[in-house]
């Protein structure tokens, strides 16, 4: 089954930038799934256990920082870019 993933990572430091793009550059790392990016959020199409696996991992690093993050996540049952 292919997904449609939106996400949104807030992190609550003044330095944010930083793990946002250090987080879109691990996503993009991943084989087998689609990225698109704009300034709001990032989407990922593909299959449900390769994206959701994808963002499981990259969100316990995260996670794992010194402040506390927030993740928006939108799920779509389906392919929507294709």
């Amino acid at each position: 089954m292919n997904i449609s993933l939106d996400i949104s990572l807030y992190p609550l430091t003044p330095e944010y930038k930083k793990p946002i793009l250090d987080f879109i550059e691990a996503l993009g790392s991943y084989k087998g799934i689609e990225m698109l990016m704009n300034p709001l959020s990032t989407q990922l199409y593909g299959d449900f256990d390769l994206v959701w696996g994808a963002v499981g991992k990259e969100l316990i690093k995260a996670f794992g920082a010194e402040y506390t993050e927030i993740a928006v996540i939108k799920v779509v049952s389906v392919d929507v870019n294709g």
